[in-house]
């Protein structure tokens, strides 16, 4: 399982890289902005070698969540499934994020059991 984690607070990269590793999730590559997210995700699919899934955050620098999420529709991709990773309890970004149609949620702070529950659901989707 290949995960790209789109995080620019470094402590929130790590803690993600460290709980994923503890749930046996090994192939883990990291972006620090929407602008190489889009990027990371680019190269892999030339490469024939997509991401199964993107845990985003919604606020990044250079290019947000959004635009990643956006990015990821205009090429048409279907891989990789984008899990957003938010700390907005906000009703509206739920709501744009489902009408650009992610699927998947993880609310900061991270929990351990929460990130388990919803990797096992997506990944028994794909």
């Amino acid at each position: 399982m290949r995960i790209l984690v789109a995080e620019d607070v470094p402590y929130n990269s790590n803690l993600l890289v460290t709980m994923l590793k503890n749930l046996g999730y090994w192939d883990i590559t990291t972006a620090a902005d929407g602008q190489a997210t889009i990027e990371k995700l680019s190269a892999a699919h030339a490469s024939n070698s997509s991401y199964e899934i993107l845990l985003l955050d919604l606020r990044m620098p250079i290019k947000d969540g959004y635009d990643v999420i956006l990015e990821h529709q205009k090429q048409g991709w279907d891989l990789p499934k984008i899990v957003v990773v938010t700390a907005s309890i906000m009703t509206e970004d739920r709501e744009r994020c489902k009408n650009l149609g992610v699927k998947y949620f993880i609310n900061k702070p991270i929990e351990l059991t929460q990130l388990s529950d919803v990797m096992l659901y997506v990944t028994a989707r794909m």
